[in-house]
């Protein structure tokens, strides 16, 4: 859930669109964000819903947030901002699948390793079911508070004790769709980066035998436990995964032209990196498998993401003022073609960060809006319907 710099009768509406009807519990090939009234803030006018790209087809609904402390609330769900709930109605009168994103309020301190976690989910299932009575369109969760870093001293425990949750969730809401998001850069440390993460370093003369054994050591036993992370405890109660890449790499010179989301090289994330450590989570089904991708630039990769710095880093900006924007790291059309063919190669499909941010108005001259969700399915499919767009490549620096 993002942190807004706007006061929070701003915060709006964030939907997903899905190319095609739901079927089997999965959510389609291309799954969009789309902001509402934030592209006014950003852009001075909005992008309406009809004008997005046709492939869009299902909405997605951020957020729902269960707070247990706040006084009279009782655990009831109660929406990001007070406006949001119109959004939401406006979803269900298209009569397509709707989702929701679902939080705990953070200062709840909630963990899913907690012991009675089957008292906990009762009651948020309780909670969610009175929530679908208003609105019956629903047609699934999406869990977007799943932090792997809380539980890295006993996998094991999270796993079962997610696997007891969702499924209290699936047979509350007579089997809804049930989505999880995922950090990208969180599995790749977890499963991947054992040397990095546990400070191992090479033998050298400098450190006496002990040391180079205590420090292997280590590492071993962390690789070891790493190997409790295990999806395949709860897979069966997930249709689908989505990996975000909000926070992975910084920017820095070398990123540029290309972005912050690298298929390889020598950074500490990477997608050949992922896909190792997707490996070994155990998913079965590949397909169920989505990779979420920005549709905007990162000027400084320690700043928190709000939605004032992604206006600011729009590709708007960057094709209407190259030499102000020189320094960003962004995706460009050959970049853009790789991960839209790495989400082909590895999943079911791709996610799309802020699609109308994404030059809903062709300031960047390329042959239709939404140049980097174009550049992503011909990369997904192969095909070349999008020629290279020079302000949009920023070909001049």
């Amino acid at each position: 859930m993002r942190t807004s710099l706007y006061p929070i009768s701003s915060i709006l509406t964030v939907l997903f669109f899905v190319t095609k009807v739901i079927s089997e519990g999965y959510p389609g090939t291309y799954i969009c964000y789309y902001f509402g009234d934030v592209s006014s803030i950003c852009n001075g006018k909005p992008v309406d819903v009809c004008t997005l790209p046709p492939e869009c087809t299902s909405f997605a609904y951020d957020g729902l947030i269960i707070d247990r402390l706040t006084p009279n609330n009782n655990g009831i769900i109660t929406p990001i901002s007070a406006s949001d709930f119109p959004y939401l109605d406006a979803v269900m009168t298209t009569n397509k699948p709707s989702y929701v994103l679902l939080y705990h309020e953070k200062s709840n301190n909630f963990r899913y390793d907690k012991d009675g976690i089957d008292t906990l989910a009762k009651q948020d299932s309780s909670s969610i079911l009175n929530f679908i009575g208003v609105h019956p369109k629903l047609n699934g969760l999406i869990f977007a508070d799943i932090d792997l870093t809380l539980y890295q001293d006993d996998f094991s425990k999270f796993t079962k004790n997610f696997q007891v949750y969702l499924h209290y969730m699936r047979k509350t809401t007579n089997n809804f769709t049930i989505g999880v998001t995922i950090s990208a850069s969180s599995v790749i440390d977890i499963l991947v980066n054992h040397e990095e993460r546990t400070g191992f370093v090479d033998p050298d003369p400098i450190i006496s035998p002990d040391e180079t054994k205590e420090n292997k050591d280590w590492v071993t036993y962390n690789i070891k436990h790493a190997k409790s992370l295990d999806f395949s405890v709860f897979d069966m109660e997930v249709d689908f995964y989505v990996f975000t890449f909000s926070i992975f790499n910084k920017c820095t010179p070398d990123l540029v032209h290309g972005g912050t989301i690298p298929l390889d090289g020598p950074y500490p994330h990477t997608l050949l990196k992922l896909k190792q450590a997707i490996d070994l989570l155990n998913i079965k089904n590949k397909k169920k498998i989505y990779f979420k991708f920005q549709l905007f630039a990162i000027s400084n990769r320690s700043r928190k993401l709000t939605y004032k710095n992604e206006c600011y880093s729009t590709f708007e900006r960057i094709c209407k003022y190259p030499s102000e924007t020189c320094h960003w790291c962004a995706d460009n059309s050959t970049s853009l073609r790789e991960k839209g063919c790495f989400a082909a190669q590895n999943g079911g499909g791709f996610v799309v960060d802020s699609i109308d941010l994404n030059d809903p108005f062709c300031e960047c001259k390329c042959h239709s809006p939404f140049p980097s969700f174009y550049y992503l399915v011909d990369g997904f499919t192969g095909a070349n319907t999008q020629p290279d767009c020079p302000l949009f490549d920023r070909t001049s620096i």
